[in-house]
């Protein structure tokens, strides 16, 4: 027997998980094992939203950017405060990462099997992390 029952608002259960503090607003909720919280978004089946993305839009509505995606100024997953977000596309993110010496997973391998490449003339985009040819 299924209940007609109408969940409580989105915008009630989103701030009924966040703990405002003067730095951060972690969020209590549910976290993904990288420490993103997420909220679902109503009944069975309605999808899950990120905490920080449902925060972005409480707080300045409307659409995203085809590309683009709400980052952590304060480089803390679990954060919802809306002053620490920015919108903008992963490549803008990474460049951040790296300028805050933060990044810990590119230590991957060069398709050719070697990092850092061998041929000095290839060189690693500031912006988007590829390697090119000079």
């Amino acid at each position: 027997m299924q209940r007609n029952v109408t969940p409580r608002p989105l915008r009630e259960r989103f701030w009924a998980y966040v703990e405002k503090t003067d730095g951060c607003w972690p969020w209590t909720g549910p976290h993904t094992p990288a420490g993103y919280g997420w909220l679902t978004l109503g009944r069975r089946g309605w999808g899950q939203m990120y905490a920080h993305h449902l925060s972005w839009l409480l707080h300045f509505p409307g659409p995203f950017w085809e590309g683009w995606q709400v980052n952590h100024q304060c480089d803390n997953p679990g954060c919802v405060r809306p002053d620490h977000l920015w919108l903008g596309t992963q490549a803008h993110n990474m460049a951040n990462a790296r300028a805050k010496d933060r990044v810990y997973h590119l230590w991957v391998l060069h398709p050719r099997g070697d990092y850092p490449p061998s041929n000095p003339s290839q060189r690693r985009d500031p912006v988007t992390g590829r390697f090119s040819r000079t």
